[in-house]
């Protein structure tokens, strides 16, 4: 499934004061869309993303309480494209 563009993400065009919006907006999506799109039960989808077999969550506020996938990223693990991000020494 190809992510839409949210609503407000429509913006006029850009003017030389003001900034072009940003080409591309990540539709997240919550824990049972995920397990719907994958058919896994909590503690599998879990196992699977500390195994790095799966997208890794995000959260959206500093207590961890609303955990949220990039639906991009779900949408390429369903067809075989998605791969782990490798983490450097550098980038530590």
């Amino acid at each position: 499934m190809k992510p839409e563009l949210l609503a407000s993400a429509a913006a006029p065009a850009p003017t030389q004061q003001s900034r072009p919006a940003p080409s591309v907006l990540r539709k997240a999506i919550r824990r049972p869309r995920v397990l719907d799109a994958t058919g896994w039960s909590v503690p599998t989808l879990y196992r699977k993303m500390k195994e790095k077999a799966f997208p890794q969550s995000h959260r959206l506020d500093p207590n961890g309480q609303a955990v949220v996938w990039w639906e991009d990223e779900v949408a390429a693990w369903q067809r075989g494209e998605w791969k782990p991000m490798e983490v450097t020494a550098d980038a530590a």
